[in-house]
C-alpha cells in the first residue's frame, strides 16, 4: 500500500498536514475523513488502510489546531482568532476541490467523526452538491438550553485563560 503525506496550502495561507492511503489505480471511490476534536488524522491509519485494501483511495488531514497542522502553526487546540469553525469548513472544501482535480470522475464521500461530523454537516449545507455522499459518526444534537450554557462557560474560560490556552486534554 502507498501512504503519502504532504502539506496542502489553503487560500488564506494555512498549511494543512494531509495523508493519503492508496492501493489501487482503479478505485471504487475516494473517502475523505474529517477527524474529531483533540484528534489527528494518523489515529485513522487502521480504518484508512482497511478502505484502501478494499479499493478506495483515502485522504484525511489534520484540522487547524490539531496534529501536525497545529504543531507547525504552534496553535494546538486553536482554530483562529475569528471565524475559526468556518475556516475549518472552508479548508475541507478547498481540499475536496484539490482531490477532485487530482482524481476526476471518481465519486467522493466524506466521513466525519464527532467534531468532524459537524464540519461535514456545515459543508453539506454550503456545498453538498460537490459530494456523492456523507457518513456521520458520533454526531449529535444539543438542546438550545445546554448549548447556551456551554457558550457562557466557554466565554468565561476565555476571559480567565485567554483564547489560545489549550485544553488540558490536548
Amino acid at each position: 500500500m502507498d501512504e503519502e503525506s504532504f502539506w496542502f496550502h489553503t487560500k488564506d495561507k494555512q498549511e494543512l498536514f494531509v495523508k493519503c492511503w492508496k492501493k489501487t489505480d482503479k478505485p471504487k471511490a475516494i473517502i475523505l475523513i474529517a477527524h474529531g476534536m483533540a484528534e489527528h488524522i494518523e489515529r485513522y491509519n487502521e480504518v484508512a488502510s482497511y478502505f484502501a485494501d478494499h479499493h478506495f483511495i483515502v485522504y484525511g488531514h489534520d484540522h487547524r489546531g490539531h496534529g501536525k497542522t497545529g504543531q507547525l502553526a504552534e496553535s494546538l487546540g486553536f482554530f483562529a482568532e475569528k471565524d475559526g469553525f468556518d475556516l475549518v469548513v472552508q479548508d475541507l472544501m478547498e481540499l475536496t476541490t484539490f482531490i477532485k482535480e487530482k482524481h476526476p470522475n471518481i465519486p467522493i464521500f466524506l466521513i466525519g467523526h464527532s467534531m468532524g461530523s459537524f464540519i461535514c454537516r456545515r459543508y453539506m449545507m454550503l456545498n453538498g452538491d460537490n459530494l456523492n455522499g456523507v457518513i456521520l459518526i458520533g454526531t449529535g444534537f444539543q438542546s438550545p438550553l445546554l448549548l447556551k450554557a456551554a457558550k457562557k462557560i466557554a466565554k468565561y474560560m476565555v476571559k480567565i485563560k485567554g483564547k489560545r490556552t489549550a485544553s488540558p486534554h490536548f
